[in-house]
């Protein structure tokens, strides 16, 4: 009775819930880190943090080098100038602590050559008598790394600090600015690549890929919500208790500073699923209750009886077996359980207060079976609720 004459206070609330879920959501990052998923107190994952910090970094920068000019190879002189170029930038622009690439090899030979020499390209003349000599040594395993047999592809490897894939994008952007105007393209053709560019690809793809089949999940259950019970109205009060949990999960997700990835993604889909049981449940009872010839409010009473106890004890045994994710080491597994966990919680709450009076609008036009003046102006203005006189 409470719920029903606080119908207003119950649409206040949620209103208010909506829109600060929605302003956290936009605070939401999709970003991915090469071992985010550890916590900070396994031991391979501080002496992973140590390496990362005190030395080079330990996230692989990988670029592919094509030669594209028939007359000219990685030898020749216009061609190191450009690369020595572009090596300088992404030292630069990346902080690479380590880095190795023809223009690297030319200049540590000739510093091994001349005791004087500081680390910079030589001159033409110099170059030409170091390029004999790597030529006469093309089987090198160390040349042999970085350079291809026929001289039009070569790889620039670097280490830097592993900062996150959403850093890294931005560098990779501004690698790209750096390429079109600094680079010739009639010449050279510079490509990212390697394991954690792959790494990040994969990560987005997943985390786009989860999204839509979260958006075709909502369209297939409002299709089935439709054909069962011929009424629009009926889809958006089955749909909209279940997505407002989903939208305040993502709410505490951008406030609670969670990064959506491939493994926090995935939780949408299953929370949408499991929040969705509940209501079907609450829906499919109280259409039973009317079916009997049953007023709406002498329905609801039976509904909450015979399906809302049975809601609440499943919810707590949901709750017990996430609940056991969040004592796992990998964070991708914590954030599983305890995100799920609020959904779950705001799910059976939204069943419990929402529904009701969603459904309670949704079927205020149509005709009840009882003429109890009291609950006929219940249906009939159902949030203008008042108090019962005693």
């Amino acid at each position: 009775m409470w719920i029903f004459r606080n119908q207003k206070t119950i649409a206040v609330i949620t209103v208010v819930l909506i829109v600060l879920s929605v302003f956290g959501a936009t605070k939401i990052k999709v970003n991915n880190l090469l071992l985010d998923d550890l916590s900070n107190r396994v031991k391979i994952k501080q002496d992973f943090n140590f390496f990362d910090k005190e030395y080079s970094g330990v996230r692989p920068l990988e670029l592919q080098i094509k030669i594209t000019a028939t007359d000219k190879n990685i030898w020749d002189y216009s061609i190191i100038k450009q690369l020595n170029s572009l090596d300088e930038f992404i030292k630069k622009e990346y902080t690479a602590g380590f880095l190795y690439s023809p223009s690297q090899l030319i200049k540590s030979v000739y510093k091994a050559i001349d005791d004087n020499a500081k680390n910079v390209l030589p001159a033409e003349e110099d170059f030409n008598d170091i390029v004999k000599e790597l030529k006469a040594n093309k089987k090198n395993k160390d040349i042999k790394r970085i350079i291809s047999t026929d001289l039009k592809s070569a790889r620039i490897s670097a280490k830097i600090q592993d900062k996150g894939s959403m850093l890294v994008k931005e560098h990779n952007e501004h690698l790209k600015k750096y390429l079109s105007e600094n680079i010739n393209p009639k010449e050279i053709e510079v490509t990212v690549t390697g394991a954690a560019h792959l790494v990040d690809l994969n990560n987005d793809y997943m985390v786009t890929n989860m999204m839509q089949g979260f958006g075709s999940s909502i369209f297939v259950i409002a299709l089935l919500t439709y054909f069962l019970h011929r009424s629009w109205r009926m889809v958006f009060v089955f749909i909209i208790p279940n997505v407002i949990p989903l939208l305040i999960m993502a709410g505490v997700m951008g406030f609670a500073g969670i990064e959506l990835k491939s493994s926090t993604s995935l939780v949408f889909s299953i929370a949408f699923g499991v929040a969705t049981d509940d209501t079907i449940h609450f829906i499919s009872r109280l259409k039973i209750e009317m079916g009997y010839g049953k007023s709406l409010m002498y329905a609801f009473k039976r509904t909450y009886f015979e399906t809302g106890k049975p809601i609440l004890l499943t919810t707590f045994i949901l709750m017990g077996g996430f609940i056991s994710l969040m004592i796992s080491d990998f964070q991708s597994t914590f954030y599983f359980g305890f995100l799920i966990c609020i959904t779950i919680i705001i799910a059976v709450i939204a069943d419990i207060f929402l529904l009701p009076v969603l459904l309670l609008l949704s079927l205020a036009g149509r005709k009840r079976t009882s003429n109890a003046s009291y609950y006929g102006f219940i249906v009939a203005n159902p949030l203008k609720f008042p108090k019962r006189n005693k």
